[in-house]
């Protein structure tokens, strides 16, 4: 029997509790009804299926684009325009782990000065 992993701590959002709270046998198995379902791609669970768009753009802007991703610690200009497009659908801006590291950074030297 697969014993449960402890759960550190409570997250506001309760589906992020009940996935941190998962057995890796209910891991396996929800990956493996994802991928039979079709639903599985890089960057999780249950994601939409994409479909291709090809545009034409200047080179200049693709050029500032990849400076951007690069900045903002994205993996690739095409993965920061649909960051960039989902914000502006959604009016939520999505936050890149490079910003969050930049955010926490003085506060990550508070607590080394404390200890």
């Amino acid at each position: 029997m697969t014993t449960r992993r402890p759960i550190p701590h409570r997250h506001a959002d309760p589906e992020i509790t009940r996935l941190e709270g998962q057995t890796e046998a209910e891991m396996v198995a929800a990956v493996t009804s994802a991928r039979d379902a079709g639903r599985l791609r890089v960057g999780g669970i249950d994601a939409e299926r994409t479909v291709l768009v090809t545009m034409r753009m200047p080179a200049s802007m693709v050029t500032a684009l990849k400076a951007a991703a690069e900045r903002y610690g994205v993996r690739g200009y095409q993965p920061l325009i649909r960051q960039w497009i989902d914000e502006r659908l959604s009016g939520e801006q999505l936050v890149s782990a490079r910003q969050l590291a930049d955010a926490l950074e003085p506060l990550q030297r508070l607590v080394d000065r404390a200890s």
